[in-house]
């Protein structure tokens, strides 16, 4: 097989439809489209999951109703006392952790003192550290800014805690703290989880936030109320107690973020509630994790060579339901990965890139072959119409020496003359060893960019090979062979009527006769003629129809003469009824091809009807306006199998014939 015979191959689109997807996957990656896709990711499994609501945390939060209501300055710290007592009434409450993302840099001795003395009494207290994040000479650097040196000799339990927001405005990856300290959520969660230090678990690795639900999920009270609460309200919980977005007291800093539903319009998260988040996600192991780069780009790699070759192999129709299937079945390993792995990776460039390539390379890979297979369909025959005589190259050549330059081998078969050459095949003039006259057509596998029409035109022969001798008005198929190693099939059929002598076939001056040529020579052709080869056709056409196959390509071109009889010809495009849509594609002959498309019974009926306007019009120029009766309802039987709408249509081969024969005036079909 040469190289451009394999390029051509079905296997060569899909090999190439692989390496294009997942090269394009991999690049994309590396763009900002990539980066888009990547947060897309992330985000999109949360916002089409109900919201959870942990019941072991509460937030008090230091909103501006309770500034007023407590009495405290305006833009100033709060006075330490007022976190004493209510750490006081947390601890006889029975709250477990205590947190504050409050920061207690400045000193103020008196409060500390006894904020200090409400936190060793409590124990299980964890203070927050600022973080001053400068930038000097080019380089950027973060210093930790620890709490007083009382409230530090209380607990040694402290951490920086700080948001990390994308460039939309998102807080996807958790705060990891510095090398040295890890960060607030890490200390608390490890207080709530002993397991964690016993794991020796590293603050320092990334880790993703699992979010339980947009902004104010999480329960919470303000604080001036919340030592108003029933007995008990905190038993076995942790509470953290921090500033709330939008008081402007808490150190005029940005403390509400976006989440993933930030286009549903659902409330910003505080740093609060984020904090108490990853505090949560870490204590019970719900942090998200990304596959590491290199199994993402092998996973990607295996998605996009999938998507490209699978689809590859498979018509229009099912190449877009796979598609929609493998779309679906991304969706359901990136949600099952996040909800029952905690792993996540960048899904949306295999559901929204690769995918959607793949099928574009299908598609378009089939419409340039289609294409092409069309054109040849539709390229001039001049061997089949024009007039032997009038081409000095169709002149006929003894037969030896033809024979002996391109014949191949037909057993029990002496090929002597090329009589015709249609789109898939050249004709021959065959002898048998009884001395019998037959045609010989040779279908070769070089002769097309690709397999399709090569098998279709083979199964098109094993579905009407069966019954071409059940019927009058089929072409006799007698024999069928196949040589695989020269890659041709060919199969031997009754041969056609010769031009001039008809039934009498001159080895030296054989022209086989049909209905184009016909035409070429004579069109129109008198009322009478047309209807009696119109009611033949119909007939055979009705027999095939109820064997439950179609034709496809019905043209003067393929129906030919045996014994001055019409028959239905060149059966390469013949199918099954029902099954066209789904296995094969739509060729044809442009000008007898139905509005809809090729391949039903009234796709067939159109085209017979497209031969009846053949055969009514001159050889050159328009169809003339019907005179006479059985013209005009010649017209109108032309004009119902050309209906534009099949429904308006003859329902069968049969009621066309029936509609021809009622037609038929002898006085002026004479």
């Amino acid at each position: 097989m040469t190289f451009a015979a394999i390029f051509r191959h079905k296997s060569m689109k899909a090999a190439l439809g692989g390496i294009f997807v997942a090269l394009l996957g991999w690049q994309i990656c590396w763009l900002p489209l990539g980066e888009f896709l990547t947060r897309f990711s992330f985000d999109l499994p949360f916002v089409f999951t109900e919201p959870g609501v942990p019941a072991n945390v509460v937030l008090v939060e230091l909103d501006e109703i309770s500034n007023l209501d407590l009495r405290q300055a305006y833009g100033q710290t709060w006075d330490r006392r007022l976190h004493a007592r209510l750490l006081d009434y947390l601890r006889n409450d029975g709250a477990s952790l205590v947190v504050f993302d409050v920061i207690f840099t400045d000193s103020a001795p008196t409060a500390d003192l006894e904020l200090a003395r409400a936190i060793r009494m409590h124990g299980r207290v964890v203070l927050s550290a600022d973080v001053d994040n400068t930038r000097r000479n080019g380089i950027a650097g973060s210093r930790i800014l620890p709490p007083t040196d009382v409230l530090r000799v209380a607990t040694p339990n402290w951490g920086p805690t700080q948001a990390e927001a994308d460039e939309d405005g998102v807080v996807r990856k958790m705060y990891r703290g510095t090398e040295q300290k890890p960060p607030l959520a890490w200390i608390a969660a490890t207080l709530a989880n002993a397991t964690m230090l016993r794991t020796n678990a590293d603050h320092f690795m990334e880790r993703w936030v699992r979010y339980y639900g947009p902004g104010g999920t999480l329960p919470r009270v303000s604080y001036s109320q919340a030592t108003n609460q029933p007995a008990g309200f905190y038993r076995g919980k942790s509470v953290f107690i921090g500033g709330r977005p939008k008081t402007g007291f808490v150190a005029e800093e940005k403390d509400e973020f976006l989440t993933p539903w930030r286009l549903h319009g659902q409330p910003q998260i505080s740093g609060l509630e984020l904090t108490a988040t990853e505090f949560l996600n870490l204590s019970r192991g719900e942090f998200l994790r990304r596959l590491p780069l290199s199994a993402e780009f092998a996973l990607l790699v295996v998605l996009g060579v999938a998507a490209g070759t699978s689809l590859a192999w498979v018509q229009p129709l099912r190449a877009v339901l796979y598609a929609v299937i493998g779309w679906g079945g991304v969706l359901t390993l990136a949600f099952g990965l996040v909800f029952t792995r905690n792993l996540w990776f960048n899904w949306s460039v295999a559901a929204f890139v690769q995918i959607p390539c793949a099928l574009a390379w299908s598609l378009g890979w089939q419409w340039w072959h289609l294409k092409k297979e069309k054109d040849w369909l539709e390229a001039p025959l001049p061997d089949l119409w024009d007039d032997p005589s009038a081409d000095q190259g169709s002149r006929p050549v003894p037969a030896p020496a033809l024979a002996s330059a391109t014949a191949p081998a037909v057993p029990d078969h002496e090929l002597l003359r090329l009589v015709g050459r249609g789109a898939y095949g050249d004709v021959w003039l065959a002898r048998d060893v009884l001395g019998n006259f037959h045609a010989v057509k040779i279908i070769r596998r070089a002769a097309f960019d690709h397999a399709d029409p090569y098998d279709r035109e083979f199964r098109g022969l094993q579905k009407f090979t069966p019954i071409s001798r059940m019927h009058p008005g089929l072409v006799q198929i007698l024999h069928v062979g196949r040589n695989l190693a020269a890659d041709y099939f060919y199969y031997v059929m009754e041969v056609g009527d010769d031009e001039t002598t008809g039934a009498k076939i001159d080895l030296l001056t054989y022209t086989p006769r049909n209905l184009g040529r016909d035409l070429h020579r004579r069109a129109p052709l008198p009322p009478g003629e047309c209807i009696e080869i119109l009611a033949a056709l119909c007939e055979a056409l009705d027999f095939l129809h109820g064997q439950g196959l179609i034709h496809r390509d019905i043209k003067p071109a393929n129906i030919i003469f045996v014994n001055g009889r019409p028959k239905l010809a060149d059966i390469g495009l013949v199918t099954e009824i029902g099954r066209y849509h789904q296995h094969v594609s739509q060729v044809g002959t442009e000008g007898f091809l139905p509005p809809e498309g090729p391949g039903t019974v009234a796709g067939d009926l159109f085209a017979l009807g497209k031969v009846l306007e053949q055969m009514l019009r001159p050889h050159s120029g328009a169809l003339p306006a019907p005179s006479g009766a059985v013209r005009q309802k010649l017209g109108a039987i032309l004009n119902q199998a050309c209906a534009a709408d099949p429904a308006r249509r003859f329902a069968s081969a049969r009621a066309m014939r029936e509609a021809l024969l009622q037609a038929t005036n002898t006085d002026e079909a004479r």
